[in-house]
């Protein structure tokens, strides 16, 4: 259930008012999956002075703006939101003649406690949004879009481009690493030989591969390591400590294999890394 606080110039005509608010609705029920009937707006006219904007910033060359604020239930991806904006945009050009540099859109999320839409109850911990019993609701995750998008992780160059895979995919907050092997970035093998050397390699690919995704070696969820000879396993507490020196307790795995995708390669690292947001 979206609240919609819209703020313009009280030049406008009613029918331009109407327009807007029916382009931010239609909007919101093709991205965000609401219904038809779920509409709850506050549309605010002001004089010119009161609507106060700076008409350059971000390279965006504003005139006339129309405020458009959203309060609504947390769990939208950041894909549907951005998909959001733009039909906003597009809607209130096509329908009111709305620059779309003069749309000035943003979103408050919270949760479904935080309403209540008559009676002095909590409808959507009772109901969910959809009308449905919130047990319901909470087992087919309610009030979240479809699973979060998949976004490759990449680095230029991409030492793995030629093998058909992706460094790295972020989904949602959280970045998946491939496993990281001691090669430069064309793909070829470091520190043949010695154990340390390929360790470090592999790190410094680790680290950028989580910094490309929004994360980093100090947002390390999980790690696991793969190396041919478990005897190392004492060179690589070592190392962990220097390039992990806030995370001591890091979750990890340890694995001896037999042999890693090249027999040059004596180790090979992956991780799960956290996505702090901004």
């Amino acid at each position: 259930m979206p609240l919609v606080h819209i703020s313009t110039r009280s030049d406008k005509e009613p029918a331009v008012l109407e327009a807007i608010a029916n382009g931010v609705h239609r909007a919101l029920v093709a991205t965000i999956g609401i219904p038809d009937d779920d509409r709850f707006q506050i549309v605010s006219t002001h004089a010119e002075n009161e609507l106060i904007f700076d008409q350059h910033y971000m390279g965006v060359e504003r005139r006339d703006v129309v405020f458009v604020q959203i309060t609504l239930v947390r769990g939208r991806t950041p894909g549907r939101k951005k998909e959001l904006y733009r039909r906003i945009a597009a809607n209130l050009a096509a329908d009111a003649g709305i620059r779309p540099e003069d749309v000035v859109i943003t979103l408050t999320e919270n949760d479904r406690i935080d309403w209540s839409v008559g009676n002095g109850v909590a409808q959507l911990v009772e109901q969910g949004e959809s009308g449905e019993p919130s047990d319901r609701l909470d087992s087919a995750h309610a009030g979240v879009d479809s699973p979060p998008e998949r976004v490759r992780v990449t680095a230029d160059p991409d030492w793995y481009e030629s093998a058909g895979i992706s460094l790295g995919v972020r989904v949602g907050n959280l970045v998946f690493t491939s496993g990281q092997a001691p090669v430069d970035g064309q793909g070829r093998t470091v520190g043949t030989g010695d154990f340390e050397a390929q360790v470090r390699q592999a790190l410094a690919n680790l680290s950028t591969v989580l910094v490309n995704g929004g994360s980093s070696l100090a947002d390390t969820i999980k790690a696991t390591v793969f190396v041919t000879d478990i005897r190392q396993q004492d060179v690589f507490t070592r190392l962990r400590a220097e390039y992990f020196p806030d995370r001591p307790h890091l979750a990890e795995t340890f694995v001896e294999v037999s042999s890693l995708a090249d027999p040059r390669w004596m180790v090979e690292i992956e991780a799960i890394g956290l996505v702090r947001q901004a």
